[in-house]
């Protein structure tokens, strides 16, 4: 064809990573052996991340994480269209739903070894791991390990998905666990009757979840930022 654009096809369940794409700066070959072709390279997905905190946790009262999960309308239905083609021209992808859509679990342990083998299109979920599983009055937030993150192929959603934790909540004899859940889209774009939100390529998505001792008050800030 003369089109000038070259695409790749990238299923995301076979390769869960972050993929970056080089733009010549200029088409002009180099001239002489010493001079450079410049190149600019681009985040090709978005990024998905959270931190988990308890603002208000008195001395001697210690929350316990056992598990957050992502998932779509349903408990075990996967969220976000797993491939797509990428031009390599101008960024821009085209979704090719492949049939596979994950939901995650991340857990203290992890699962290391959870990795989908490239021969495994069967797959539909997998685990991953927290950075720490308590939380008390003076502890960091807890967030998703350094290689934990979900890279998405940018597109729309307008269906609900959802965050949810489980923790347990500990002060003296006084133990309960509770689950909690967001629809992330109402989150995302919040205060309408269509909500609709469009991940981009290049953008980091933090989910912010902040616990509370009343389950009712669990709320999710999220925060969108330029993937450096």
């Amino acid at each position: 064809s003369n089109s000038p654009d070259t695409y790749i096809l990238f299923p995301s369940n076979k390769n869960p990573i972050d993929l970056i794409w080089a733009k010549k700066t200029g088409q002009q070959a180099p001239k002489s052996p010493g001079s450079k072709v410049t190149f600019q390279f681009h985040h090709a997905l978005a990024r998905l991340s959270f931190d988990i905190t308890a603002p208000k946790l008195e001395n001697g009262t210690v929350i316990k994480v056992q598990r957050v999960r992502l998932y779509g309308a349903s408990y075990y239905e996967g969220v976000f269209v797993m491939q797509g083609y990428l031009n390599l021209n101008t960024g821009a992808w085209i979704l090719a739903d492949n049939g596979v859509k994950w939901h995650y679990t991340w857990t203290p342990e992890g699962k290391k070894a959870d990795i989908p083998d490239n021969d495994n299109d069967e797959k539909d979920s997998i685990v991953y791991k927290l950075n720490a599983s308590q939380l008390d009055y003076k502890t960091p937030p807890i967030t998703n390990d350094k290689d934990s993150y979900i890279f998405i192929i940018p597109q729309t959603k307008n269906k609900p998905f959802y965050l949810a934790i489980t923790y347990t909540v500990q002060q003296g004899n006084f133990e309960e666990t509770v689950t909690v859940k967001k629809n992330l889209l109402e989150v995302l774009d919040p205060g309408v009757s269509n909500p609709s939100f469009e991940f981009k390529e290049g953008k980091a998505y933090v989910f912010h979840l902040i616990l509370s001792l009343d389950p009712v008050n669990f709320s999710i800030t999220p925060k969108v930022e330029d993937w450096k």
